[in-house]
């Protein structure tokens, strides 16, 4: 699994001050960005989300090929 890294917070739009509550839950997108970074040459730099079950990942091109074989 690994160990946990910096935690990152992506806000909603336009949302600003603190949240009144956290509902932690379990999801697989670890292992999706961590299978889109690995097969291709991109950095998930953000996430899309419209509300329903689906979720996109926004990339960018790395530096250098850092792809694992």
């Amino acid at each position: 699994m690994g160990e946990p890294k910096e935690p990152k917070i992506f806000w909603m739009d336009k949302f600003e001050g603190r949240p009144s509550s956290v509902y932690p839950f379990r999801c697989n997108l670890k292992e999706a960005i961590e299978q889109v970074e690995s097969k291709t040459n991109e950095k998930v730099v953000g996430i899309l989300y419209d509300g329903t079950y689906n979720v996109e990942l926004l990339t960018e091109k790395k530096e250098k090929d850092e792809r694992e074989y």
